[in-house]
Formats: structure tokens, sequence, C-alpha cells
């Protein structure tokens, strides 16, 4: 199968702390890791962000990045879209061949390491952002799940406004807390071309 990798890393900062906010996944939201605010990343957010940027990303060299900075909805994003293929945090290159067999068990398993990666076929409306995706590699852990925080620490926000909810005191010495977010994201990892973070890759064919 004929595939062209393009290497994405996307970061920007929380709307309610500034924290800084890596988007280490095509998901319509991403919590924050300091405050716990959902900072929204809609559809439209990743067409207008990614759409041009992939189709120019093809036509680069081989290893060839080219990083932006974006005002987009009133922040700033920080992007750089690259060719390579994709590859573990250990460089080898991961098999092309073994995408589709990966995307269908959302583990795909590096050859020379062993560690394992995410791997997935591109949501419907990512065709929006470009009609050759096909699938998404590198996507890390922290884009769905949250960690585990302490009651005291646990922010609650209206699930229509975004609002923060408040919080009874009395509820501090319960057990800690576990989440699992699974409708929205967080990402909590240093992103960095060419070095050992990790960066999200999308396979066109």
């Amino acid at each position: 199968m004929a595939v062209t990798g393009i290497a994405i890393e996307v970061s920007t900062t929380c709307g309610r702390c500034q924290s800084p906010l890596p988007l280490n996944g095509a998901s319509e939201s991403v919590l924050c890791d300091k405050c716990q605010t959902p900072n929204e990343t809609s559809h439209d957010f990743w067409t207008r962000l990614l759409g041009d940027a992939i189709g120019e990303a093809v036509g680069f060299g081989a290893n060839e990045a080219r990083p932006s900075t974006i005002i987009m909805d009133g922040r700033t994003v920080k992007l750089l879209v690259g060719k390579q293929d994709a590859r573990c945090v250990c460089k080898a290159p991961y098999d092309p061949d073994a995408f589709d067999r990966a995307a269908s068990s959302g583990k795909l398993f590096c050859t020379s390491c062993g560690k394992q990666s995410a791997a997935r076929r591109v949501p419907d409306w990512f065709k929006g952002v470009h009609p050759a995706a096909a699938y998404l590699v590198g996507e890390t852990l922290a884009a769905t799940v949250a960690k585990g925080v302490a009651p005291a620490e646990l922010r609650f926000h209206c699930y229509h406004c975004g609002a923060p909810l408040p919080k009874s005191p009395a509820r501090d010495d319960e057990e800690e807390l576990w989440l699992d977010v699974r409708d929205g994201a967080i990402a909590r990892d240093r992103l960095g071309w060419q070095r050992d973070a990790s960066d999200v890759s999308v396979a066109t064919t």
C-alpha cells in the first residue's frame, strides 16, 4: 500500500488559565491538565488549521517540515507540519502495511522496540480536512484518558456553557477520583519535531 506520512504537531494555550495546551489528538475538545477546563477544538477548527497545511506537506521533500504561528478564534496556535513516515519514539518507522490491522484494534506495535502506539482510521469528519487522509497514528493515550486527580484538585464544569461549578469542601476527604474522558481530550506530552516526544502522523493514500 502506498502511504505518504505527514507528521503534525499542534499546541496552543488554555483559554482559562493560559497554560500550555498540546493538541496531540484529533478531538472536538481538549481538557486542560492544569485547571481541568475543556477547550473546544471543533471540526471547523481542524479543517481551517490543517486543510491547506496537509496538502502543502504532501509536496515537501522527505523529512522537510515547516513551522507556523496562527491566530485562530482569538488564540495563538503553533503548528509544525512535515513530510515524515510515521515512526516510533525509538525512531524506527512503522510498516504501512500494518496500519489497517492496527486501526481495527487501535494498537500499533513497533517491530524494533515493541512499544505500543495508538492507531485508528480517520473519523468521517476528518475527510473534510483532507480527502485522502486515511489513518491517524501516534495520538497519545493522554489525548483520551485524563490523569487521576485528588478531589481537592477536581473541577467540574457546566456541560452547556463550560463555566466552573462549585464543589462542596465536605467532599475533599473522599478517596481519589479517576477520570476517564471519552468525548473530550487531554494532552500533556511536550511535542518536538524529530525528538523523543510523540507526534501525530496522518497517513494519506
